[in-house]
Order: structure tokens, then C-alpha cells, then sequence
């Protein structure tokens, strides 16, 4: 049976710069889309629904990080995968980019191989998933399984408050992005629950002490990422 192809979303308002990505990923057994109005992508995103999104940044009518932060804000698309690919070299816009929940940002001119490498990165994790694993998150000795909601570290289980594990779960699903707080408490407290941003800090040490690992990490007026 083939194996499904990796649909593809590339949003850039070169057109050289799509035609060269759109060649090469397609040679790589990918369905590739493509958009050159910022403006158009989420009508687009809504109809075909892109595995991945590769971004610009500096694109006119909306940039690439507010892009993010709209597909993140739709439910049908906010478990999607988004790469940044931007001429913008400086920390702090790697750092805001990761932060908006991108899972990468690549430097222009792209390196075709390092892209289809995250490329196929991204391909196993969800060929893993339709295979009905979905539930397990699963990094060397720690295994978090959603199921049972539980965590496992060697052949000890742990078992977490229904927030507190939502909360690692979260962080975990994307291991080394960065979650702002806004976001964490949107998923994991939702809309209608007024609750603050000491919350998330409050679970987070009692998550630290109960498992006996520092696999969360702080990022000083950011918010966490998981890095196990």
C-alpha cells in the first residue's frame, strides 16, 4: 500500500521562492499548495487542511507571526505543524516565532535537505499516530499515556492531577517549543475559567516534585517548553 503523501501548505510572496520549494518537496513525494497572499491562507487552510505550514515572516497584509497566531487560534487547524522559513537572523525573532508555537524556524536561503529532513521528522510523528499510538507520548524512559492519564518513568507510574497532567501533556506534545502563558491557559484551563498565570506555575513545580524530574523548563517572561 503507498504510503500517504504529507500535505503541504507554502505561504511566501516571492514567487521564485515557492516554485523552487514547491518542485522539491513535490519530488520528495509531498502535496504541495501554495499561497502568495497572507491574506487568502486560512480560507485555503480551512478546504484543503495542510499537515504542515511553511511560513514567511516578512509577507505584507498580514506578517507570518500573526499568521500563526490566527491558525493557532482555530481549533481545526491548531494541531497543525508550522515552519518558519524568514531572513530575519536575530535571537529575538527565532525566539518569538518558537514562542507563537511554530516547531521550527529556518534561516533564508533554505537548505532543501535540512527542510525535507524536518520534513520527514514531522511525516513519522503522524504516520506514528494513525497507527493508533496517539495517546502515548513516549521520550527514552518517560512515557505519558493520555488513556490512562498517566505517567510512567522507568517502571514507576505516576499519577497526576487532571491538570497537572493536561498541563505536561501539552508541553510535551510539541518537546522543545516554547508555550506563552496565554496559550497554556487557554488549552488547558479554557475561556471560560478565570484563573491566573501563578496557576500555571503553581502545577508546574508540584508536576517537578511528583515526578522527581525538571523536564519542564522556564523561560523568564515567555512561558515553558517541555525538553526531556
Amino acid at each position: 500500500m503507498a504510503t500517504e503523501k504529507i500535505k503541504i501548505l507554502l505561504v511566501d510572496d516571492e514567487k521564485d521562492i515557492l516554485n523552487i520549494l514547491k518542485f522539491s518537496l513535490e519530488n520528495n513525494s509531498c502535496e504541495v499548495f501554495e499561497c502568495s497572499e497572507s491574506n487568502q491562507v486560512l480560507a485555503l487552510a480551512t478546504k484543503i487542511i495542510p499537515d504542515i505550514f511553511i511560513i514567511d515572516v516578512m509577507m505584507p497584509h498580514i506578517n507570518g507571526f500573526d499568521l500563526c497566531k490566527k491558525i493557532k487560534s482555530l481549533e481545526l487547524l491548531a494541531d497543525k505543524y508550522v515552519i518558519f522559513l524568514t531572513a530575519l537572523v536575530d535571537e529575538k525573532n527565532h525566539v518569538k516565532g518558537l514562542a507563537l508555537g511554530a516547531d521550527d524556524y529556518l534561516l533564508k536561503p533554505i537548505s532543501m535537505k535540512v527542510l525535507q529532513t524536518k520534513i520527514e521528522n514531522i511525516a513519522q510523528k503522524l504516520r506514528t499516530k494513525k497507527k493508533g499510538f496517539s495517546h502515548l507520548l513516549q521520550f527514552e524512559n518517560l512515557t505519558i499515556d493520555k488513556n490512562s492519564y498517566t505517567v510512567q518513568i522507568d517502571q514507576k507510574v505516576f499519577v497526576l492531577a487532571k491538570k497537572e497532567f493536561e498541563l505536561l501533556h501539552l508541553l510535551a506534545s510539541k518537546k522543545g517549543s516554547v508555550f506563552q502563558r496565554e496559550r497554556i491557559l487557554q488549552n488547558v484551563w479554557g475561556t471560560d475559567v478565570i484563573v491566573t498565570e501563578r496557576t500555571i506555575d503553581v502545577h508546574v513545580r508540584k508536576i517537578r516534585k511528583k515526578l522527581g524530574i525538571d523536564c519542564i523548563q522556564t523561560l523568564k517572561g515567555i512561558g515553558y517548553k517541555f525538553d526531556y
